[in-house]
């Protein structure tokens, strides 16, 4: 009965931890602090309308994030002269860049110094979900972890509680890397799109012109 309960418990605690890591990873990739849906689809939108893609105002456990993806996007000619023109523009309006987010990236270089002088924050942020659950599991001296053997009770919790106090200021140092850089992916963005989108317009109104004149 012990062999299974504790092959139960090893198996959990192994699916619990790659939940952890799967959501860590989701997070760093979109960018946000939580897994909140009204987080996850905000991200998620933004980068549907850069595609032109309708925006999704519900999730649910049958929700498909790239919808349309493959159906939607059309092939198009390259223009030669269009790329060009982007790229000139891009070029221009590069003096600019190391200006952008530089608040930001200080904030984002301070917090990354903070994580490399103590590594144990970054570990303790992704054990943080698997110590809450173990927390909530126990029910005597001995861990519900890793089965290790304490003096009593109160000794365990205490030990696993200053584990969550250190995963609590890991947690507030990955909201702020997080909250820093999308700020600074946006102004990125931000800032080519209207480099872009001008030098089209400008280029757009001369054609007409000429156009106008024969």
């Amino acid at each position: 009965m012990n062999t299974a309960q504790n092959k139960l418990q090893s198996m959990h605690r192994a699916a619990t931890s790659q939940m952890q890591s799967d959501r860590n990873a989701l997070q760093l990739h979109l960018q946000i602090a939580t897994l909140r849906s009204e987080d996850l689809l905000e991200a998620v939108n933004k980068r549907r309308k850069v595609l032109d893609l309708p925006g999704i105002t519900e999730l649910t456990a049958d929700t498909e994030l790239d919808t349309g993806l493959s159906t939607s996007v059309k092939q198009s000619e390259f223009n030669k002269e269009s790329a060009l023109r982007d790229l000139k523009a891009l070029t221009d309006s590069a003096d600019g860049f190391p200006d952008l987010g530089k608040k930001e990236a200080t904030a984002v270089v301070a917090d990354l110094g903070k994580l490399e002088a103590d590594p144990a924050l970054l570990a303790a942020l992704q054990r943080r979900s698997f110590i809450e659950k173990g927390l909530e599991l126990v029910a005597g001296p001995e861990c519900p972890l890793c089965d290790t053997p304490w003096e009593d009770e109160q000794h365990l919790r205490d030990h696993l509680k200053a584990k969550l106090l250190k995963s609590e200021e890991a947690r507030k140092l990955q909201e702020s890397l997080l909250k820093n850089g999308g700020t600074i992916t946006e102004k990125a963005i931000r800032a080519v799109l209207q480099a872009i989108g001008w030098k089209r317009q400008r280029h757009s109104r001369k054609a007409s012109r000429l156009w106008l004149k024969k």
